[in-house]
Order: structure tokens, then C-alpha cells, then sequence
């Protein structure tokens, strides 16, 4: 793990990143409001270069614009876990509408690959005495999961809010950041032999926008949204009625005949 010390340096990493075509990218934030707390620590994890961690509070504003070219460069694949809140804050951030292209989620990737599974775990009911617990797409789980690699849980927000951060912390961010590309392999692989190539491209594809309607909202006619509402509901009943008459038309017929 090498720590950025000088915008210059942080340039020459979005540039390797750039060369390469691939990376992996971990944000740490000091909570988990994008309008209200800020990009601590940005790690990018380079294919046989290991991580790279720079902390944003001592670099500026200038960083996060290099950050910016580099999410909006559809050259380069940016490997992330649960992108939708790290496109959010960076958006946020920059304070303008920012063209994400080519990030692949980690999560999302976890998501479509499980979709369906889950894990029998016991239960405290005697006539039900397993339940059904949903699989986990933390990165913690993925790691450990498909890699064999245990990751530290205790990371609060909190602590990227101090000044200076610790460098235990770091390093467990660097971490972190390391395990995304190995990752991205991982779930290329299980997309491509399970043929969930289009339904991961859907999913992908939809974050930039998801992620700019949170941010911005979108308009909604609250008027016409319930018309349509009631207009639906009045349907569905006489959908309802029209099947039950034909249900007693057919019994009466079977009772006369």
C-alpha cells in the first residue's frame, strides 16, 4: 500500500489507471448522507500495482476533479462495491451532474449471480425449525466467501471524520480496495457461465441514473398519480366481480345439468 502525499502523485495514478483500463476504487466517508458528509479516503487498486490511498481532506478539491475524468472515462472499467452511495458523494461533492461510465458493482454483480439462493439457518420455532436468511453481498461476506479472505467489520464513519486518520485505518481501507478486482474476475466468470450477461448489463447500466434520481428527485403529479391510482383499483374490482358472476353462472349451469 503506497499513501499519496502530493496531488502530482494522485494525477499519476488516475493516469495508470487510465493505461491499464481497470481498476478497483474504495471511497471511505465520514457518514452516510452524501449531501451532508464528505469523501474521506479514496483507494485505487491497480492490476500488479498494488493500492494506492489518498486522503482527500489534505489534497482538495483538485483530487476529487481528477477523480471526476476519471469516473466519466468509458476506457476504463471502475471496479466498486455498492456504487450507487460512492457515485452519490462524488456527485454530491462536485456539485454538477457527473457522466459515470463503465463502473462495474461488485454487489449488483453478487446480486444477479445469487439471485434465488439463500441460507437454512435454524430457528426457534418447533413447527418451522429452519428459516430462510437471505445471502449477504457485504464485501466482508464476498471476500471471505469467494477468495478466502477476511476483512476487519469495525470501520465506522466516525473515525474517518478524525484528524489525522490512523494508518491501521488505512491500511484496512487499502485492504479492502485490494480485494475488488480479484472480485470483479470472480463474478465476470460466474456471469458468463450462467449466461447473465444482458441481465448484469441492465443492472449496471442503472446506477448512474438511479443514483441522479436520489440526488435530484424526480417530478411526480401528485394529482394525476392518484386518478391513475383510483382508476386501476376500479378496475381490479370489476375484474373481481366480472370473475365471480362467471364462477356462479358456470356452478348453476353444473347444478342444472
Amino acid at each position: 500500500m503506497k499513501e499519496i502525499e502530493s496531488l502530482q502523485e494522485w494525477t499519476g495514478v488516475i493516469g495508470g489507471a487510465g493505461e491499464i483500463g481497470m481498476c478497483g476504487l474504495g471511497l471511505q466517508t465520514t457518514g452516510q448522507d452524501p449531501l451532508a458528509s464528505k469523501i474521506r479516503l479514496a483507494c485505487v487498486a491497480l492490476p500488479d500495482r498494488g493500492v494506492c490511498a489518498a486522503d482527500l481532506f489534505r489534497l482538495g478539491s483538485d483530487a476529487l476533479d481528477e477523480l471526476a475524468v476519471l469516473m466519466e472515462d468509458d476506457r476504463v472499467m471502475k471496479v466498486m462495491h455498492e456504487a450507487k452511495v460512492g457515485l452519490a458523494f462524488l456527485q454530491a461533492k462536485l456539485g454538477r451532474r457527473l457522466k459515470f461510465k463503465n463502473v462495474f458493482d461488485i454487489m449488483l454483480a453478487s446480486q444477479v449471480c445469487w439471485s434465488g439462493f439463500y441460507d437454512l439457518v435454524p430457528s426457534s420455532s418447533k413447527k418451522n425449525p429452519w428459516k430462510k436468511r437471505p445471502v449477504d453481498h457485504s464485501l466482508e461476506a464476498l471476500a471471505e466467501r469467494h477468495l478466502g479472505v477476511r476483512l476487519d467489520r469495525s470501520q465506522e464513519a466516525l473515525e474517518w471524520s478524525e484528524k489525522p486518520v490512523s494508518r491501521k485505518l488505512i491500511r484496512s481501507a487499502a485492504r479492502r480496495a485490494q480485494t475488488l478486482l480479484p472480485l470483479q474476475a470472480c463474478f465476470q466468470e460466474l456471469i458468463r457461465r450462467n449466461h447473465l450477461e444482458r441481465v448484469a448489463d441492465i443492472e449496471l447500466r442503472a446506477i448512474a441514473p438511479v443514483v441522479e434520481m436520489e440526488l435530484s428527485g424526480i417530478y411526480l403529479d401528485e394529482g394525476a398519480a392518484r386518478k391513475l391510482a383510483a382508476e386501476k383499483e376500479a378496475a381490479l374490482v370489476r375484474a373481481v366481480m366480472d370473475l365471480q358472476a362467471s364462477a356462479r353462472d358456470w356452478l348453476s349451469s353444473i347444478a342444472l345439468s
